[in-house]
């Protein structure tokens, strides 16, 4: 689901099977979670953040993207009223 403008970061060096490529694609398949990685990971593709660009909430499925995208735009001012500052916790 998508609750707002909140963001959670994994770890991208442990492999999540949370996504299909039809959402996020991949690139070559990985290892589950149990097993060990046999190379180091395919970064996502371009592509799969450039499809959550300047889009509206709820308009694709929930994702990390789609916020970051949002809070990246709001803090340089695109999304309407000029730039706003953010405020990201890690």
């Amino acid at each position: 689901t998508d609750i707002g403008d909140i963001l959670i970061a994994m770890n991208p060096f442990q492999p999540l099977p949370l996504y299909g490529r039809e959402v996020s694609p991949l690139g070559p398949s990985r290892p589950g979670p149990s097993a060990p990685p046999t190379t180091s990971p395919t970064p996502l593709l371009p592509q799969a953040a450039e499809r959550y660009r300047h889009q509206e909430t709820g308009t694709l499925p929930p994702h990390i993207f789609a916020v970051a995208s949002r809070a990246y735009h709001a803090m340089l001012g695109r999304r309407g009223g000029g730039p706003q500052s953010q405020c990201i916790v890690i």
